[in-house]
Order: structure tokens, then C-alpha cells, then sequence
């Protein structure tokens, strides 16, 4: 029999830079997560483990093989790719991309997004925001030549108005727990756990314990306005539970429930409360093996506008019916006019510096704006590689098998390859 072998490499990192094969069923429906490639197109990978802004020069483009064959490269036609959906990019010339043009666009890093569809269900995941393999994420670049991509807006501003002042904005430290990997929910006395990727399964604190302090780290925190939230989620064994959540020693929650539980747990506290240091407790007093473990704190808090000499910071506005005028003092804009990123809305924000100060006039919004300012200094030069997508067409019958392998057993050390073994059955 004339049989022919298609080999993937297991752990690659194929559409969304994760380390397993897997559906993908949300909003959109199930996907495989391949449905956005074009295969007559070509695509740059762009791997990146830090949040920001980061700019891919013409330069860089022209090392690629991504505008091979055309001279004519229009800036209209650039396409950016993350977790299988399009993503806004700035595009400095829409017409013919020359020396001085550049592509920018919000990075992230690699977080548990991809891991939950591993899991007999997307809620038994007990750290969203850490991966259970890598902090890497993938984003995929592709050109072709027509427009109506997605882009961020670029909205001019008007500092010459009589506008309100907001007081202060949000800004969101995470303390996320990564000391031990854990096998999730135990059966029976043997402590069995199943092969699947079960309730609680991933990273978090080490074992687990009965009392535990974590520290939450801020600095630039106004304490006569509002009120700052806390968010805590944990992974609880299978007994008895009387959990009790306090911070600075104040108790705000008492959870009482029984069995194997992942809770996650919000609550606002006053911002008079606020400290340069917070000691998040938890203590559980349901009986001694009442015990848990923890996969992240978070802390949205009221921030002024002093940022600290910072070249760039991540914070909310609230939704307001007008127009605002904001002055952020201290930030390190190295004398050039900072970008503000609208990640909501998908706009760049004109800016203004005077005498030091940064001018900055929010829009009109029904929502709160998740914005990033960013010096031009710190904006990241993207590192980029050329990648390559196969079209594997398993419904002409040419394929008898599928080999899920990796490059390490292809020689069994003395120089016999998998390959060839395989190829004499």
C-alpha cells in the first residue's frame, strides 16, 4: 500500500502561538482557528511577551518576504491577525509605503485566553490570565492589495474650549500567581485526577494552604475620591469552606460553601483605606483541611494625574456625556507629543505638550475608554519572522494518517530517523 504521512509537530505554535490543538466555541460561533488564513497570501509572525506599542518599519517589511513580487506595496492594504480575528493598525501612508513609513499597532502579551477551550468546560479554568504554556503571543501581518481594513481613527483635538476636569482615572495592578503548576480537582481517597483539563487545573499559589497574605503594590493613588475594587479568584479542595477576605485588615467577605469550588470574588473598599502596600488576607476557618488556592488578585484604583515620570501607562476615564480636558503632569514625553491610544474605540487621540504639561481632550463617551499613553520613545520595534501556512486538503483521499510528532524523536539518538522507520513499515 503506497501510504502517505502528513507530520505535525506537536507543541508548534500554529495560528495562535498556544502549544495544543483545539475548538474554538465562543460569540462567534466553533471555529478551528485557521478559518482568517488566506492561503495565497504571504504572512510575518510578530512574537511579543510585553504590552505596548509596537512599530514594524518599512525597512523591516522590505527584509520580509511579505511584499515579494510588488513595488507598488499600498499602505490601504496591510492586514494585522490576533486569536484568528482582524485587529486595528495605524498605517502612517495609505498610499505607496516608501522609506519613512511604518505600521503600528497595541500588542499584548500571551495570556490563559486559548488555554480555557482546553478544559471539559471554559469555566473549570483557574488562571485565565496566566498561560499554561507560554507569555508569548503570536500576531500575524498579511498585505493585499485593497483597502477597508481595520484602522485606528485618528481624532484631532480642540484645546482652545472651556471643558470639565475629571479628577482622577482608574488604573488596574494585578498581582497573578505562578508558583505551582496543579492538577485541579482530586477524587476519592487516592487523590485521583483525571486526564482531561478538570476544575481548577493550571497555575496558581503554592499548595494548599489555610491562611495566605499577598501583597498588592500601588503608587500614584488619590484617596478623596470614589472607591477602589478588588477582585480575588481561587481554587477551594473538596471539605468544608468559611473563607474570609480582608484587606489592610478590614474583613469585606465571609464565603461559605462546601466542596471542590473555583470563586472569584469582587468588592469594593473605601480609597481612604489605601495604602502604598495592601495586604489582601485570606483566611479559611471551616475546619483544618479547609484549604485553597490562589490564582490572582487585581486592584482597580483611583489615580491622579501625576504619572510619575512614566513614558507610558495603561488607565480608564469613566464614561462622561461631554467632552474632557485633562493635564497629566510629570510624564516622561522626552518633549515630543505623546500618543494616546483609544483601545476601546480603536482612535488615536491628538495630544498636546505646554510647559511641561500633557493636554489631552477626551471625547464624549457612553463607556468607560481604556486608553494607553505612550511616549514615542517607548514605542517597541516589533521583531518579525517570516511564516508559512500549508492547506491541507484531507478530503481528496491522498492522506491515510496523521502523525502528531516533534522534531526530538525524529533520531532515537543513534542516528535512526522516525521518518525513514516509519517509511519501511
Amino acid at each position: 500500500m503506497n501510504v502517505k504521512i502528513i507530520f505535525l509537530k506537536l507543541f508548534v505554535f500554529l495560528v495562535f502561538g498556544q502549544n495544543a490543538f483545539a475548538q474554538i466555541t465562543d460569540e462567534l460561533g466553533t471555529r478551528y482557528g485557521n478559518e482568517w488564513i488566506n492561503y495565497e497570501q504571504k504572512y510575518i509572525k510578530i512574537r511579543l511577551a510585553e504590552e505596548g506599542i509596537y512599530r514594524i518599519s518599512y525597512q523591516a517589511l522590505q527584509q520580509s518576504h511579505l511584499l515579494d513580487g510588488t513595488d507598488s506595496a499600498l499602505g490601504s492594504g496591510f492586514q494585522l491577525f490576533f486569536r484568528g480575528q482582524e485587529v486595528p493598525i495605524y498605517v502612517s501612508n495609505n498610499e505607496l509605503f516608501g522609506n519613512n513609513d511604518y505600521i503600528e499597532f497595541y500588542g499584548q502579551a500571551n495570556d490563559g485566553w486559548f488555554d480555557q477551550f482546553l478544559y471539559i468546560e471554559p469555566s473549570y479554568q483557574l488562571n485565565p490570565d496566566y498561560s499554561m504554556f507560554s507569555d508569548t503571543s503570536a500576531y500575524f501581518l498579511t498585505w493585499e492589495n485593497t483597502a477597508n481594513h481595520l484602522r485606528y481613527d485618528i481624532i484631532e483635538s480642540d484645546f482652545s474650549s472651556s471643558l470639565p476636569k475629571p479628577t482622577h482615572c482608574i488604573v488596574e495592578q494585578k498581582v497573578i500567581l505562578s508558583e505551582e503548576y496543579g492538577n485541579g480537582k482530586e477524587y476519592g481517597a487516592t487523590e485521583r485526577i483525571v486526564s482531561q483539563y478538570d476544575l481548577g487545573e493550571g497555575f496558581g499559589s503554592r499548595g494548599y494552604i489555610v491562611n495566605r497574605d499577598i501583597y498588592v503594590d500601588i503608587t500614584g493613588f488619590v484617596t478623596n475620591v470614589g472607591s477602589a475594587k478588588i477582585k480575588i479568584r481561587n481554587l477551594s479542595n473538596g471539605n468544608k469552606h468559611i473563607v474570609n477576605y480582608s484587606v489592610n485588615g478590614i474583613n469585606y467577605i465571609k464565603d461559605e460553601f462546601i466542596d471542590w469550588a473555583i470563586r472569584e470574588h469582587a468588592f469594593d473598599i473605601p480609597s481612604t483605606t489605601l495604602r502604598n502596600r495592601n495586604v489582601v488576607s485570606i483566611r479559611a476557618t471551616g475546619s483544618d483541611n479547609d484549604k485553597y488556592k490562589i490564582a490572582s488578585i487585581k486592584m482597580e484604583y483611583p489615580h491622579g494625574f501625576d504619572f510619575r515620570n512614566l513614558s507610558e501607562l495603561v488607565f480608564q476615564v469613566q464614561s462622561n456625556s461631554s467632552p474632557q480636558y485633562i493635564e497629566i503632569t510629570n510624564f516622561n514625553h522626552q518633549n515630543n507629543a505623546p500618543l494616546l491610544y483609544d483601545l476601546t474605540n480603536h482612535r488615536i487621540l491628538q495630544t498636546s505638550v505646554q510647559n511641561g504639561l500633557v493636554k489631552i481632550v477626551i471625547p464624549a463617551s457612553e463607556q468607560a475608554l481604556k486608553l494607553l499613553l505612550v511616549s514615542q520613545g517607548a514605542v517597541k520595534t516589533a521583531t518579525i519572522s517570516n511564516t508559512y501556512f500549508t492547506k491541507y486538503n484531507f478530503e481528496d483521499g491522498n492522506y491515510d494518517y496523521i502523525i502528531l510528532t516533534n522534531t526530538r524523536l525524529f533520531d532515537d539518538g543513534n542516528g535512526e530517523q522516525l521518518r525513514s522507520r516509519i517509511c519501511r513499515l
